[in-house]
C-alpha cells in the first residue's frame, strides 16, 4: 500500500489480522461440528452436558458479535465480551477440574476426556479470536468516517463472515437434527 501513511498501514494490518481471526473461527467451528453432533446423541449425560455448555457459550459469543455491530461504544462491546469470556472460563471443564473428576470417577472414558480437552481448546480459540476480531473491527470503524453509499456498495461485493459462521452452525444443527430423527426412527 504505497499511498498509505503509517497510521493507515497500521489500520490495514489490524483489519487483515481481524479477517484472519474470523477465518480461524470458521475453521475451529468446522473442527467442533463433528464432536458436537455426536455428543448430542451420546448415551453419557456428562458428555452431553459438557458439550451443551460449549455450544451455549459459542452461541452467546456469536450473538454478541452480531449485536456488536449495532453498538457505537467500544467499551460496551469489550465489556460484554469480557463478561462472556469469564462465564465461559467458569464453565470450562478443564479449568474448573470437572473433567479430571469425571475421568477419575469413571463417569467418562479417558478418550472422551481427551476429545473434550481438545474441543474445549477450540471453543477457547473461538471466543478469543472473535473478541480480538470484533475489537479491531469496531475500533477501526469508530476512527474511519463512513459514507453510507460506500458501505452498501462494499456489502454487495463481499461475503459477510457472520453469514459463514451462521451457515456452519445451521449445518451442524441440521446434522444433529438428522441424527436425532434417525435415533427416534430406530435407524
Amino acid at each position: 500500500q504505497p499511498n498509505m501513511d503509517g497510521d493507515q498501514a497500521e489500520r490495514m494490518f489490524q483489519l487483515k489480522t481481524a479477517s484472519h481471526r474470523i477465518v480461524e473461527v470458521i475453521k475451529e467451528l468446522r473442527l467442533l461440528r463433528k464432536n458436537m453432533a455426536a455428543a448430542i446423541t451420546s448415551d453419557n449425560e456428562y458428555v452431553r452436558e459438557i458439550y451443551d455448555l460449549m455450544r451455549m457459550h459459542v452461541g452467546e459469543f456469536l450473538r454478541a458479535t452480531d449485536r456488536a455491530h449495532l453498538s457505537k461504544d467500544l467499551a460496551t462491546i469489550s465489556s460484554e465480551y469480557q463478561e462472556l469470556a469469564q462465564r465461559a472460563l467458569q464453565d470450562d471443564p478443564v479449568a474448573n477440574g470437572t473433567l479430571d473428576r469425571l475421568i477419575r470417577d469413571g463417569l467418562i472414558t479417558p478418550e472422551q476426556g481427551v476429545s473434550m480437552t481438545n474441543d474445549t481448546s477450540h471453543v477457547t480459540h473461538i471466543y478469543t479470536w472473535l473478541m480480538e476480531a470484533a475489537e479491531i473491527i469496531f475500533s477501526a470503524r469508530a476512527r474511519i468516517p463512513i459514507n453510507p453509499e460506500d458501505v452498501q456498495e462494499i456489502e454487495g461485493e463481499m461475503t459477510d463472515p457472520h453469514k459463514e459462521v451462521q451457515r456452519q452452525l445451521l449445518r451442524s444443527h441440521d446434522e444433529i437434527e438428522e441424527r436425532l430423527r434417525r435415533i427416534r426412527e430406530g435407524a
